[in-house]
């Protein structure tokens, strides 16, 4: 709402720099989608990407901020560092 927004915009040093900087560089990416990824990514790939990007980012960091939960544990498919990836 705009009271929200106001109060947030007064409050600056309530503001997380890392989660700015997430959403930022994610907008961006997904909004010139056309400059960064080749024609044959099939749509809405960008989103996948970005939130793949961000989600490998807090989870191999040491990122405090707010997230949207855990990612659950899954037995079998392929191990990379911190993330595993279904079958």
């Amino acid at each position: 709402s705009t009271l929200k927004l106001l109060y947030i915009l007064s409050k600056p040093e309530l503001l997380d720099t890392t989660a700015i900087l997430i959403f930022l560089s994610t907008t961006i990416f997904i909004m010139n989608r056309s400059r960064v990824l080749p024609s044959w990514v099939p749509p809405a790939s960008e989103v996948l990407i970005a939130t793949a990007a961000a989600t490998f980012y807090s989870s191999s960091s040491s990122y405090a901020g707010g997230i949207v939960g855990e990612i659950p544990p899954m037995e079998g498919g392929i191990n990379i560092g911190p993330l595993s990836l279904p079958l």
